[in-house]
Formats: structure tokens, sequence, C-alpha cells
């Protein structure tokens, strides 16, 4: 958003014109007013009430009634309080009691009414927060908020409190708190006492103290009305949007996001949209708003009603939230990653005790490398695959092999479950190429899976069965889960998918599994479907558009190039581990090199300055100083530009260092055997120029 010194016009190519109406009479603009503030007060997430001091109800929008279940009858003004509140009492609104008694007490607490704020929980779980406004001359003005989800979001983090930092958390709710306490402080209600016996006026300041920004436009992009709370959510006090153009009020970054939605308004359509323009500070906000065309009597859109509201504290709660489910993901693999782990070095070490017996014979070696080798690989698959969980990133859709993909989680999944339950996977054989996020493909079948354990218990089994079909046309991929555990009770397959929902006992379940599936299939173009009785499991697919491409069945092998005579000469190796070092050392020893260990960056850096010719530098990404292997490899390319660099990491293939590295140098992923090294060893001369000879 621009403040004063900042506003500049951006000049629309293609701006949205109609032909002038003839100007209303002022009758008619009053009426036109009304009709505006009212249709934007019933467009509010707020119940708003307005009693005058007979206690008869002068205005109520449509939000109130649906907050507490009221009938339309109780919309018309002139019904009465007390009316209100025995039709509540006797829905048990206020728990057990005589409904008199209970009717008389509210009553004379209203004759007598005072400024104040309270929290409400209705018999359907609902939490309302009321804040009332007492009127100088009489009567009171009201304001109902719906702050249901956010209770369950303090509770939720409140669960988390062992895993997430103490001081956060508190941080968090006394923010929540504040945020609530100051939204009730600041509500403008003076001009309200003043102004009572003017509806329209009354109607307007009720507007000003919503915490929304609520607001008209016209055709050709004019404020036409405001209650100026855009400028007071991003902290411009001095900036008003009334007879303003929106091109004024907005940066340009922001005005590619709203001119279509506001478009789109104008075409007859509502719209809604999120962006995330800079407060007087410089902070992005988060804010959501909805357009609703404005129509005339003839039905011609004349205009479009706004509404914004700031939802930056709720997205960073459910950033934490989702952050977290990810990391009790991660933790629920662990035992199963400590398993495999055992089982890797039970296998490496009876192997190296095998080797070590003179009499065997070659065939019988070789036999004993070779599976030492592959457990060594299947050790970095593994932690590959558990670094993967605990990132949280933005989708990146790329070409997925869903059998591999699939075939993968479960080996790994297995070894966490007990022994007593059977897991299984049905393949069809044929690859299943979908383009989508492998990561949160893999969340969202761990999802799956999880929910699959838990709900058998102690015994039982888990089938997941892959299948292709056909949908609308187009082939599409099925995942599904099978098991034979509790199943879904009735009625609750209906809400299964909703946010914070969970039938699961004890505090066990957070009610975000299967939201967050739902949430990442639709994103990829896929659905969720659900079949359970109670008492014989549950069976749920994931349904995701299969790609045109054939994704490969396993990783492209690695090949040198041809052609490739290695120059010899020497060579510096740097790593702060020295068994990697010596490691390293002898593959370069074989390959013809002379090698030189350096245990610093400012050594091997040192190095390569004094040394008369180096013929090659290795070196680790991670080390022990301030500067990373990268950083070592930029510095060696300004002392020596001609000199091979060729870099090795046991990072995760998600870190966003690799993908640093792999721009600018040669790469070598850890765990790696001496063939893998000479592979890489022979791609990174093969992409040198041709050295000319020293007679040329």
């Amino acid at each position: 958003m621009r403040g004063r010194t900042g506003m500049t016009n951006i000049h629309r190519t293609r701006p949205l014109q109609t032909p002038r109406l003839v100007p209303p009479s002022g009758a008619q603009l009053s009426e036109r007013r009304m009709e505006w503030l009212v249709s934007g007060l019933n467009l509010l997430e707020q119940g708003i009430t307005i009693f005058d001091a007979s206690l008869h109800l002068a205005h109520a929008n449509r939000t109130f009634l649906r907050l507490y279940d009221l009938p339309d009858r109780f919309l018309a003004p002139g019904s009465t309080f007390e009316d209100i509140i025995r039709f509540l009492a006797e829905k048990g609104d206020f728990g057990p009691g005589e409904v008199d008694e209970l009717v008389r007490e509210r009553v004379e607490r209203a004759e007598a009414f005072e400024d104040h704020y309270l929290e409400r929980v209705r018999p359907n779980g609902k939490v309302i927060a009321v804040e009332g406004h007492a009127l100088a001359d009489g009567g009171w003005v009201a304001v109902y908020t719906d702050i249901t989800s956010k209770k369950h979001a303090e509770v939720l983090l409140r669960e988390r409190a062992d895993r997430l930092s103490h001081s956060l958390l508190e941080r968090s709710e006394q923010l929540e708190t504040t945020n609530r306490e100051l939204n009730a402080a600041n509500r403008a209600l003076e001009e309200v006492s003043s102004r009572l016996a003017e509806s329209e006026s009354r109607l307007r300041m009720v507007t000003h103290s919503v915490p929304a920004h609520i607001a008209h436009i016209d055709r050709d992009l004019v404020y036409r009305f405001s209650n100026n709370k855009m400028a007071d959510m991003l902290g411009f006090d001095d900036v008003q949007f009334q007879g303003k153009r929106v091109s004024e009020m907005f940066e340009p970054e922001d005005l590619e996001i709203l001119l279509p939605a506001i478009e789109g308004a104008l075409a007859g359509r509502p719209c809604s949209v999120d962006f995330n323009p800079r407060d007087v500070n410089g902070n992005h906000r988060h804010l959501r708003t909805s357009l609703v065309p404005d129509r005339n009597l003839d039905g011609d859109v004349t205009g479009a009603y706004i509404l914004s509201l700031d939802v930056t504290e709720e997205k960073r709660a459910m950033d934490l939230v989702v952050h977290s489910k990810r990391m009790e993901a991660a933790i629920a693999l662990t035992s199963g990653v400590v398993h495999d782990f055992s089982n890797i070095m039970t296998i490496i070490h009876g192997n190296l005790s095998r080797l070590s017996d003179p009499g065997l014979a070659d065939s019988e070696r070789e036999r004993i490398l070779q599976a030492t080798r592959r457990a060594v690989e299947r050790g970095g698959r593994v932690t590959d695959q558990l670094m993967s969980f605990s990132r949280n990133e933005d989708l990146v859709p790329t070409l997925c092999n869903v059998n591999r993909i699939t075939d993968d989680l479960v080996r790994l999944f297995a070894a966490s479950l007990d022994p007593a339950i059977t897991i299984s996977v049905t393949d069809p054989g044929a690859t299943m190429s979908v383009c989508m996020d492998e990561r949160a493909f893999q969340d969202a079948l761990l999802n799956l899976l999880l929910n699959a354990r838990d709900a058998i218990g102690h015994a039982g089994s888990i089938a997941v069965e892959l299948s292709s079909v056909q949908v609308q046309g187009k082939r599409h991929a099925l995942i599904a889960v099978r098991d034979d555990g509790c199943g879904f009770s009735e009625g609750t397959i209906e809400k299964a998918c909703t946010a914070f929902f969970s039938t699961k006992q004890g505090g066990r379940g957070r009610g975000l599994g299967l939201s967050m599936v739902r949430r990442f299939l639709r994103r990829s173009g896929g659905e969720l479907e659900i079949e359970s009785q109670p008492g014989k499991g549950a069976f749920i697919r994931m349904c995701l558009p299969m790609a045109a491409e054939a994704a490969p069945e396993t990783a492209a092998e690695r090949h040198p190039k041809p052609g490739v005579n290695r120059p010899g000469g020497l060579a510096i190796v740097l790593d702060d581990e020295a068994e990697i070092r010596e490691l390293v050392r002898g593959y370069l020893l074989k390959a013809g090199f002379q090698v030189i260990e350096a245990a610093s960056d400012d050594e091997a850096l040192e190095l390569l300055e004094n040394l008369p010719k180096v013929s090659l530098m290795v070196s680790d990404i991670m080390m022990a100083g301030s500067k990373t292997g990268i950083d070592i490899a930029r510095a060696a390319k300004r002392i020596r530009p001609e000199t091979p660099f060729l870099l090795i990491s046991g990072l995760s293939s998600t870190h966003p260092a690799l993908g640093e590295a792999e721009t600018e140098f040669r790469l070598l992923k850890k765990p790696f055997g001496e063939e893998d090294f000479v592979i890489a060893l022979d791609n990174l001369f093969a992409d040198q120029p041709a050295a000319i000879p020293s007679d040329a």
C-alpha cells in the first residue's frame, strides 16, 4: 500500500467504462447508500445488533441470526430483547434452569447496561466473542464474533508445547489476547450515540467499528465508500481511500493480484483473493479479500462491494501446526530408521569379518563386496528419505515414478510396525508416472498409513494397492490404503477432511492429517475418496492425473564420458574428517595422482597459492569453519581458474546448498565407492578444455 509520500498513478491499458448514469436525487442517493451499508454489513463474518433504550431491536445483520441459529423474524426492527433471550433460553443456550428466571436475570442486566467483553460457549461447541458498548441516551450496539477456530488453534499449540519453544507459545497467546483486547478498545462508537436517530449514520459508524475493511468501488475503480480499516491494518494513519482510485492505493505487485479479481467482480462473478501488501514498517501482511458485484434494479453491474480481513496471525499459527505435523511424521519413522541402520551396520560388520578370511575364494569375496555396497547405498536412501519429511517447502512438481516412491516408503514404514501387523503392496507392474511434488506425496501416503496403523491397534493388516483408471478420457493413478481396523463411525466420513476434526481418543489425533492429504491432492489436480463401515476397516483412495511422459523406474546410472585422459599431477584433498581424507587419498593415488591433504580452508587455499601447479582440488561442502566448500571452491577459482574442483557432500537431496553447488561445480554425493569416485573424476576432466601441448 502507498502512503502519501509514495503514491504514484498506475495507468490501465484498458479501463473499465460504462456510460454515465443520470445522478440520483438526494432521497434516492440516501436510500442507495443505506442499501450499500446494509449489504456490506450482511457480508461481514461478525454479527451486529443495535437496541434502543426500550430494548427494542433497531438493526441486526444476518450473520447474527446465523451465529445463534435464530429465525428470520428476529431480523425485523422492533423485535424485543426479551423475545430473543426467551427463544435462546428455551433452546437451552443458557444451560439448565427455569426459563422465566434465566430471561429475567438477563433483561435486568440489559436495562442497567454497561460496556463489556465476554466469550460464550454455545451448546453446539461454537465459541462466540461478544463486545457491547452503551449509547449515551440509552440502548447499545454489540458485535458478535465466532472465535471457535482460534480457540482450537490455541489448544493445539498448547498441546505441542513440549516440541515448540515455550517462550514462543506464551508470546503467541499473549499477542492473540492483546489483539482481541485492542480490537475491542479501538471500536469507534462515539458518533453512534450522537446519531442514533439517523439510521444511515448509525450503520456507517458500525462499519467503522468492525475489524475489517469494508468498501465499495464503481466501474471506474474509484472508492465511493470505505471504512478505512485497510489503512489501520497496515499502519498508515494519514491515508484516506474514499474518492481515490484503486491504482493510487496499492503497489504494482499488489495490483497484479487485485485487478484480475476486481475485473471478475465487475463482470458479475463473486471473487476472492489473497495478497501480501507491505505495512508502514515494510513487513508483509497476509490479507484475504472478497468481492461481490453490485447490481442495479435492471441487473447491470455498477460496482463491487469489498471485504478485506487481516489473517496474518492465523496463517502463522497454521504454518506452525503444519510444520509440527511434518516433524511428527518424521518422529514416527525414527524407530524404523534405527531398525534399518541396525540391519545395515550388521551387514557391513559381518561382511568385513568374512573378508578378513585369507582362504576366501575370489568369487565369494566379490559377492560379499557387492552386498556391502548395496547396504551402504541403502543407508544413503534411508537418510535422504527421512530428511525430506522434516522440510516445509512449497510444492515443486516433478515427473515422479509412483510405483518406486510407494514401494520405498512402505519398506521404510514397515520397520516401525508391531510384529503382529502385516503390510503388503499390490503393484500392477506398469510404471505409473505423475507430475507432482514427491515429498508432499510421501507426506500424504504416510498420513494414510499412520491412520491405518492407529485404527488397527496391535494386530491386523494394511494393504497398499496401486492401479490406474480412466476418468473423463484421461488416465489417473489410484493409490489405495486398505485396513481391517475399527473403521469410521457413522456420520464421521463427511467430516473426516475437516481441519481439527478427529475421532482418535486420548489426545492422539490433531484432526489435520486427512485435511492436509486432500489439500495436496486438490493442488495437484487429484481427489480423495473414503469408503468405510464401523468395525469393518477403511478403504481410502488417492486419485492423481497421470503424465504422458514416463518417469524412470530407477535412478539414472552414471557412466564416465568416453575418451577422457586423467592428467595426473598434484591433487589437494580438503575435509575436516581424517577418515574421509584418507579414503579419497587412496582413490586418487590409484587414479594416478599425487596427493596433499588439508584439514582447513585456510590451509587448502594457501597450498593452492604457493604450489607451482595443482591439477585437482576435492572438498566436502560442509566444513567445521565458517566457510562452506562452495565458498572455498569460488575462492580457488579466483586464485587458479584453470584448476578443476570436485565437491562431495552427504547433505539431503532437498538441501538448498546442493542445488547451489550443482549450478557451478561438479558434485558427488555420499556415500560413494571407488567406482563412483572415478566416474565423477572422469566426467569432471571431460568438462575441461583440451590441454595445449607444452611444445606447441
